[in-house]
């Protein structure tokens, strides 16, 4: 709070809060007649201060903007302060005290409570003032002001009216607003409340100091037609007072009475009666106003009609269901009581203080339908009434009744079983009862221990039996009488076996999951599988299980040797049946197909050609023969047809059968074995690695003493791995190209070795497993790579030194010629065109030996000085020596050799000279040689 000079005073010097009614008519001690000049002349001295006050404000500088405090809100969001406040401090708070929630209709009083404000004292008026408007801030009405020196926490009360004096306001959420008058920076504050109702326009409402209230019933609330009882407090004692029915927004007037007032403080009670027709169950007002145009008024909750209605729920069921039972328009806290079919059933029911039942917090209204017989009396069979014999009436229908008792309804082939029914037929015999789904689909009838049973007066009966041999499942009791079938309205679940797995189908040693449910806690199950239909043992046993504490199990297998077909999983309780027997065998619900299956059971599925391999068949027909079984990826593509080791195979009795053979000769790679019969293609489940080998240089050809590189795949890890070379469709090895190398973790290796003294001609590299076969022999497993390397010829000046004049020894080598081949013509020159002259080897013409070698040793023949190559003459063409041999001058001479005066210098000009030769060489060179020397 601010002093006089303008500065905040301390907290401790404020004083104490202070209650003010202002402007709520409440003028209780004084006489009605003073208090209505006493509020006409409050009226008009505000209406001059709000006329002066309106006039003086200042401009409008947050028109638009979100008021606060921020944590009020409502459904209509952040209010907007009135156009004429210059709200910018908002550290205030106002706060609805009552009612709560902050609502009520026209003519409500609501009391404030303020906070946090400066009050200054100094200015004209040195107050503030509490308004209200709509959330936009149009609407506004000036309410009341706190006058200066009041303490700046207060509570004040106010009157909401329905209108100003020229606007109404229509029912909806509205602000209370503070303000600080006359300071630079007014501080503002605001809270929500709602409008619930509004008085019809057409009583002219000038004041709100009466007051009007329901006192019966309570809460005020009933319906169409009910008696209503009003209390009015502070209306005119001159005159009457009239009241009217409405709705909330004042529309749809009615009037339904008046009342004088008893005393001279405006007191009188009216017993009123609420409109029968015309309105919709809701809320609505009672209205009064008197002759000064005081009024007041009262909500009203409409329910409905006035006559006793009776709801049941559910409506239809057996006798023993618990019904639940609504009543309204029944006399005020009256005891109610129930009948069916003219019985009385047993009840503890109280209506409340409007009639209705149950109430918010009395005692469910429910009942147990009695045991009768079927269907209803008629009429509405079940009455209820409250002690001043108000009656309403609904109609609960009974259903034949068949009740499987056992307890529990769970159990095994053989499990006592009791079903009772209620409301059939009296005297009826009941000629059939039936365990099972339905007569024409999987049941079995049962005889009921005492005979056959009879309906007695009440429409009651009994049958006690044992649950039949019938496969696992959820089944029904049927009887059967002249009037046809009735169903239990329960089940009884004979303990069950259920398959699992995803797929139902594959072949034997594919894994199986069954689920057991319904058997007894602990015991142990013996489970195994058999061919659907035969049930009269376990079949093949997979194994034992025990059941939980719950009843059920859940048991893993792989499908046994067994033949193609559909199969169902059988299971028996061997703690109780430890032998089994045809009547304890519980098969499962599905069943799995066991489909033909092929496995190649070899430990290691990695090898070569002539490895022995094993492949065994599951699941196949008894009696069919295997006549045909391949090696290879498919028909129709690398493939081999192999044969089995004593001849085709035969399927036995378990559908099994089994074929020994050897890898054949195929490609590296991975393989399926496959067996063609009548129905087509059955693959194996694995696969079969031939060791691979591969030529992997570039390029695959040369001439002897190549660097040649191969790489293996499928091997055995960590063995040696012998490596050579041999022609190709030949599977041995030429030992002279022999290494040897380790196949790594994965089973692949690479290796190195060099070309040996070999013939011309296609070569694959070789390679068998030293480790698995030490002594390589007739038998061992060698695989050949899956490409070649091309041996070219090679030819080669071997004298040392290369260089000498005419009549100088030369010999020449060649190697990897065709084997057996002649060397019909070898020449000393350039060029077969060019400087050459045929010469004569020492021993005849050559002829190239079992490894493609051969030699040939010469003089150097009379020829310009120079350099040139030794070229051997074949069918297949020219072969140029790889070197050169430089013919120089005679040790008596040093100038160099001259072509007609000109020295040879270098290969080109020998290229280009004239033609000087002997016959022989001109008769070699007149037959056109093609071959050109390669680059030296």
């Amino acid at each position: 709070m601010l002093g006089d000079d303008g500065e905040r005073l301390s907290e401790s010097t404020e004083k104490s809060p202070v209650k003010l009614t202002m402007g709520s008519g409440l003028l209780e001690n004084k006489s009605r007649r003073e208090g209505k000049i006493r509020t006409f002349l409050v009226l008009a001295l505000v209406a001059i201060l709000v006329g002066s006050y309106a006039a003086d404000l200042p401009p409008n500088a947050r028109a638009g903007m979100p008021a606060g405090p921020p944590d009020v809100k409502s459904a209509a969001g952040a209010p907007t302060p009135p156009p004429q406040f210059n709200c910018v401090g908002y550290g205030a708070s106002l706060i609805v005290l009552a009612p709560s929630p902050a609502a009520g209709l026209a003519g409500t009083v609501f009391e404030l409570e303020g906070s946090g404000y400066y009050n200054r004292t100094s200015g004209p008026l040195g107050n503030f003032t509490i308004w209200m408007a709509n959330f936009t801030g149009g609407s506004l009405l000036y309410l009341t002001f706190i006058p200066a020196g009041v303490p700046v926490h207060f509570f004040v009360n106010v009157t909401v009216p329905s209108m100003n004096t020229t606007t109404p306001f229509p029912p909806g959420p509205y602000e209370f607003w503070s303000l600080e008058n006359y300071t630079t920076n007014s501080t503002c504050a605001n809270y929500p409340f709602t409008l619930a109702g509004v008085p019809p326009p057409s009583i002219g409402c000038l004041s709100w100091s009466a007051q009007l209230n329901v006192t019966s019933p309570s809460p005020a609330s009933g319906a169409a037609g009910s008696n209503v009882t009003l209390q009015g407090r502070g209306f005119s004692y001159q005159g009457s007072t009239s009241i009217y029915w409405a709705d909330l927004d004042g529309s749809s007037t009615v009037l339904i009475g008046t009342a004088g007032a008893s005393d001279p403080n405006g007191w009188f009670n009216l017993t009123a009666e609420v409109p029968t027709t015309g309105y919709a169950p809701g809320t609505y007002a009672f209205w009064g106003v008197d002759g000064d145009a005081d009024c007041a008024g009262a909500e009203y909750v409409l329910t409905g009609s006035n006559e006793p209605i009776l709801t049941l729920d559910p409506t239809s069921g057996l006798p023993g269901t618990v019904v639940a039972a609504t009543g309204i328009n029944f006399a005020m806290n009256s005891q109610i009581t129930f009948t069916f079919d003219g019985g009385a059933v047993p009840s503890t029911c109280t209506a409340n203080g409007t009639g209705s039942f149950p109430g918010a917090t009395g005692t469910p209204c429910t009942f147990s339908v009695p045991t009768v017989q079927e269907g209803e009396d008629g009429g509405q069979n079940v009455v209820a009434t409250d002690s001043f014999s108000n009656t309403a009436s609904a109609s609960f229908s009974v259903s034949t009744w068949l009740l499987i008792t056992s307890t529990p309804t769970t159990g095994a082939v053989g499990t006592p079983v009791t079903v009772v029914g209620s409301g059939w037929p009296a005297g009826e015999t009941i000629s059939h009862v039936v365990f099972g789904v339905s007569l024409i689909g999987t049941a079995a009838e049962v005889s009921c221990t005492g005979g056959t049973p009879v309906v007695n007066l009440s429409g009651g009966w009994s049958c006690s039996f044992s649950v039949p041999p019938i496969h696992p499942g959820t089944y029904w009791v049927i009887a059967v009488d002249s009037a046809g079938l009735q169903f239990s309205n329960n089940t009884f679940t004979v303990s069950g076996l259920t398959i699992t797995s995803t797929p139902l189908i594959g072949p034997a040693g594919a894994p199986v999951t069954v689920n057991g449910t319904g058997w007894i806690p602990e015991d142990s199950v013996k489970i195994g599988m058999g061919p659907v239909g035969i049930s009269g043992g376990i079949g093949t046993s997979v194994g034992f299980t025990t059941v939980n504490a719950t009843g059920g199990f859940t048991f893993s297998f792989t499908v046994p040797t067994l033949g193609a077909g559909a199969y169902w999983a059988l299971a028996y309780d061997t703690t109780q049946n430890p032998d089994g027997g045809p009547g304890t065998i519980v098969n499962s619900t599905n069943s799995f197909t066991v489909i033909a299956g092929l496995t190649i059971t070899n430990p290691i599925t990695t090898g070569g050609a002539g490895t022995p391999l094993n492949v065994v068949g599951t699941g196949w027909t008894e009696g069919e023969t295997i006549s045909h079984i391949v090696f290879g990826v498919s028909l129709i593509g690398t493939s081999v047809e192999v044969y089995c080791a004593g001849g085709s195979p035969v399927v036995d009795a378990l559908g099994g059968w089994s074929c020994s053979f050897s890898v054949p000769a195929i490609h590296p790679g991975s393989y399926w074995v496959f067996v063609v019969d009548t129905s087509g293609l059955t693959f194996s489940t694995n696969t079969f690695t031939v060791s691979g080998l591969t030529i992997t240089s570039t390029p695959t050809t040369g001439p002897v003493g190549t660097q040649v590189t191969v790489a293996g795949t499928g091997w055995t890890p960590g063995d040696n791995v012998a490596i050579g070379m041999g022609p190709v469709g030949i599977l041995g090895i030429v030992w002279s190209g022999q290494t040897s190398t380790t196949a790594s973790a994965t089973g692949g290796f690479t290796s190195t070795f060099t070309i040996p003294d070999v013939g011309g001609g296609a070569y694959w590299a070789l390679a068998y497993d030293s480790s698995q076969n030490p002594v390589l022999g007739l038998g061992t497993i060698i695989v050949n790579s899956t490409n070649s390397f091309t041996v070219t010829g090679s030819l080669e000046i071997t004298s040392t030194p290369t260089s000498g004049p005419i009549g100088t020894s030369v010999t020449v080598m060649g190697t990897g010629w065709p084997v057996g081949g002649s060397i019909s013509e070898v020449v000393f020159g350039v060029s077969l065109l060019g400087i050459s002259v045929e010469v004569s080897c020492a021993g005849g013409s050559p002829t190239v030996n079992g490894t493609g070698g051969w030699s040939c040793t010469f003089p150097v023949p009379s020829i310009q000085l120079g350099t040139y190559w030794v070229i051997a003459v074949t069918a297949a063409g020219l072969q140029f020596s790889t070197n050169t041999f430089t013919v120089t001058p005679p040790p008596s001479t040093g100038g160099s050799g001259s072509v007609f005066g000109i020295p040879i210098l270098d290969l080109g000009v020998l290229g280009v000279a004239a033609v000087l030769v002997a016959g022989g060489a001109a008769a070699v060179a007149a037959r056109g040689r093609g071959k050109t020397p390669p680059v030296p």
